[in-house]
């Protein structure tokens, strides 16, 4: 049954490809209350989210106290899941101290190549990418001895990647490490729909009944719902990740 459950979800997975990034940088970005921030002119952070991710909220704080450290840098927060709902995102909005962008079309995080909702990019003030990855090492998944692969805490992060790569900028100095993995939910990104025999109805939402909406229902113990077809496409990718790696179902 677990099979079928992840051949049936890797499918819906592949119904909706995360499309070639784009190679130019947009020059601007506008915010969820309307105001506009170029990107160049400005050292900037551009921090990914998710409404739903368990790892995006560990990380949410943690950024709030880099932007006040770090207090002369601009930082952005973007949600580029398509299945993340509008009442989510004023919510959400409500509770950081900085803007809120909402990559409604995936477009930003194309361009970027960013597919994690923990990733985070520094740009220096003419809008290159000097660093991108994870903000520390703090949180984060790792084989187990089973074969699968299970989520990892540690009490105080040891490596701290962005804020050492902040630091490095402001003084002038090569950033030791440019690049790193970021850990988290892969995002939601809309594509084209392609015709296929496989349909939600008939063969994607009996899986989900089964094995999945027990926990994951809207007011559920699970960080979020998968009751319906949009709610389901979005966390697609993410679905046929943790099935694959047997953390999913418990």
């Amino acid at each position: 049954m677990r099979t079928f459950l992840f051949a049936g979800l890797f499918i819906i997975s592949q119904l909706w490809p995360v499309q070639a990034a784009n190679k130019s940088l947009p020059r601007s970005i506008r915010d969820l209350n309307g105001t506009l921030h170029t990107l160049a002119g400005r050292p900037t952070v551009l921090a990914w989210t998710g409404t739903g991710c368990p790892m995006s909220r560990l990380y949410r704080p943690r950024l709030a106290r880099l932007a006040t450290r770090f207090a002369g840098l601009r930082f952005l927060m973007i949600d580029s899941n398509l299945q993340d709902t509008e009442e989510e995102l004023k919510f959400l909005a409500g509770s950081v101290p900085f803007p809120l962008v909402h990559d409604a079309k995936g477009n930003l995080a194309r361009a970027l190549k960013v597919e994690r909702t923990t990733e985070v990019l520094l740009l220096d003030a003419t809008g290159a990418v000097k660093y991108r990855g994870a903000v520390d090492n703090q949180f984060g998944f790792r084989k187990t001895k089973a074969g699968g692969v299970g989520a990892f805490r540690r009490p105080e992060p040891t490596e701290h990647f962005l804020a050492d790569a902040i630091t490095a900028m402001q003084a002038g100095r090569p950033i030791a490490r440019a690049r790193t993995e970021p850990y988290g939910c892969a995002i939601g990104l809309e594509a084209p729909e392609k015709p296929a025999a496989v349909t939600f109805h008939q063969h994607i939402e009996p899986l989900l009944q089964m094995h999945c909406q027990e926990c994951h229902h809207r007011g559920g113990g699970g960080p979020f719902a998968l009751e319906t077809y949009q709610q389901a496409k979005g966390w697609s990718r993410m679905i046929a990740e943790v099935t694959g790696e047997k953390r999913m179902p418990p």
